[in-house]
């Protein structure tokens, strides 16, 4: 075999490996929050709750979700600032909890070593313990269509 024929197939073995490899790359996809049901957008209080809803992606087992409503220029920890702070993810990567009504909401995707505030003016960028973060508007009160598959994660 001659040497430029080999040096050839050396380079086309090379060049199908690192597409090999960077298709594997970005086959894992980014962890990220959806939510799947939105409370309205009202100020918040004791007795005004609501059911919160979505779902994760590229979830690791021991992760849970934080759940946040703004209210008053502030992020409040949901459903209460005492234990249990955290959500859980469901076998099927999807999440429910009740929250107190806000005029957002946020859903942060975490590792069990998060500690979260109880009430923060903002919230955390994902990095470190935090993998992903989402926010959305509460809905107005004019919802009668059914809600979509939302996400809006920032970071």
């Amino acid at each position: 075999m001659e040497i430029p024929q080999l040096f050839s197939r050396c380079f086309l073995l090379l060049f199908f490996c690192s597409l090999l490899l960077n298709g594997c790359r970005h086959g894992t996809s980014k962890p990220s929050v959806e939510f799947t049901k939105i409370p309205v957008s009202a100020v918040g209080g004791l007795d005004n709750m609501d059911t919160i809803e979505g779902r994760v992606i590229s979830v690791r087992p021991e992760q849970r979700i934080v759940l946040y409503a703004k209210s008053g220029g502030r992020w409040w920890i949901q459903p209460f600032a005492r234990d249990p702070l955290f959500t859980k993810i469901q076998g099927d990567s999807k999440w429910k909890n009740v929250t107190h009504l806000g005029e957002e909401y946020a859903a942060l995707l975490v590792d069990p070593t998060y500690s979260p505030p109880q009430n923060t003016e903002l919230l955390p960028a994902t990095g470190g313990t935090v993998a992903a973060v989402a926010v959305i508007k509460g809905q107005t009160a004019d919802h009668s269509s059914p809600p979509k598959m939302l996400a809006a994660t920032i970071g």
